[in-house]
């Protein structure tokens, strides 16, 4: 999927902790935006105004992107789904206002829980000794 968001999408390099860290990249891309100029410097002088204009459209160039590219990775994700696996994710409580705005970071996370095998309402502990008590039998066979 890395693979293919960095071929497939505009400033892939944007977006592609979400996958590698499940981390919405807003807030970083937001962080590392380029500084304006003075806005009375930028009235005074019209190249430095035109420069501050340039500047301000490609940001939005970019965050608009950003946010396609958000919405796009979330449709994959979900394509790549069963259908049991969507309807498992559907009964999530947030599921509605997580996916109303493509909330990707939040589905990775649910993909990766229901797709493990492992109980999310039990006990955790007798989930883990079920676990290794399973994995010993795989390994130790007689």
């Amino acid at each position: 999927m890395e693979t293919y968001i960095l071929k497939e999408l505009k400033n892939p390099t944007n977006i592609v902790t979400l996958l590698t860290d499940l981390v919405d990249p807003t807030p970083n891309f937001l962080n590392n935006m380029p500084a304006a100029l003075d806005a009375t410097q930028a009235a005074a002088d019209p190249m430095k105004k035109a420069v501050n204009d340039q500047m301000a459209k490609q940001f939005m160039q970019r965050i608009d992107a950003l946010r396609t590219n958000i919405a796009k990775v979330c449709g994959l994700v979900w394509g790549q789904c069963t259908t049991g696996l969507q309807d498992e994710i559907k009964s999530e409580n947030d599921y509605n206002s997580k996916a109303s705005t493509y909330d990707t970071p939040w589905l990775l996370e649910a993909v990766k829980k229901k797709s493990s095998g492992v109980a999310t309402r039990g006990n955790k502990y007798l989930n883990m000794l079920n676990v290794l008590t399973h994995f010993s039998a795989i390994l130790f066979k007689e």
